[in-house]
């Protein structure tokens, strides 16, 4: 799907843009927009990829209107800065609002198409990387008999990637690792916390025995036989952090 980009910038720029994006198959222009009242109400009413402003127009601010058409759309965009100077005071605010790039004048297109194709190059590796995790957590969990259509199988197959993509996680498993799950899954963290524990009961009684005693030997403890879930989760996400 081609991806709509609303520049601010002077109507010659945008013009000029507009010539280079004509034949793209990937990205177009949205309507030109010149005041602050007019890029909130688009925002509101219609779909916005990309923001490109220039951080030097006459009558606002580049970094504030980025922010406005964030705070008006209901989905992530990317967003350029275009920057008349290589300052340090530009390059803060760059990092403090999470700008995806920062671009300086005379704007190239040639340039600005590549971070175009960069922005989304980027998302598609992640996109890869976390099917790829997924995929491998769907594989030990199947060794390690958790039932597929148990709701705690999905919570901890997102545990157990989470926790590889950050293993802050793993330290933090009841104010970090269940909201995170309970967040993406837009559940509770209580049941994210008792479905993932019987999901591993239900495989503890019912798996193998030898594939349990593979993945985690000795750190069972005894008393409870079976692995607690940050036991369990810690272990798996370890294991497959391994083999990544």
């Amino acid at each position: 799907m081609r991806k709509g980009i609303l520049f601010f910038d002077d109507k010659y720029t945008y013009d000029e843009l507009e010539k280079e994006l004509r034949n793209s198959r990937d990205y177009y222009l949205l309507p030109y927009i010149e005041t602050e009242a007019e890029a909130i109400e688009y925002a509101k009413m219609n779909r916005v990829d990309i923001v490109i402003a220039s951080a030097s127009r006459p009558g606002y601010d580049g970094i504030d209107m980025i922010q406005l058409v964030r705070d008006n759309t209901l989905k992530d965009v990317k967003s350029i800065l275009v920057a008349s100077c290589h300052c340090q005071g530009v390059v803060n605010s760059v990092m403090k609002y999470k700008i995806d790039y920062l671009l300086f004048q005379p704007l190239r297109f040639d340039c600005l198409l590549r971070r175009l194709d960069d922005l989304y190059d980027e998302e598609y590796e992640e996109s890869k990387k976390w099917i790829k995790l997924e995929r491998m957590a769907a594989d030990a969990l199947k060794d390690l008999g958790v039932p597929a259509n148990l709701r705690g199988y999905s919570y901890l197959r997102t545990a157990i990637v989470v926790s590889i993509d950050d293993s802050a996680n793993l330290e933090k498993i009841t104010k970090m690792l269940y909201p995170n799950v309970a967040n993406y899954y837009n559940t509770t963290t209580s049941r994210v916390e008792r479905s993932i524990r019987h999901a591993i009961e239900t495989a503890y009684n019912r798996g193998n025995v030898d594939v349990f005693d593979d993945y985690f030997g000795y750190t069972i403890d005894a008393n409870k036989a079976k692995p607690t879930n940050s036991e369990f989760i810690a272990m798996v996400a370890n294991r497959l952090k391994l083999d990544c």
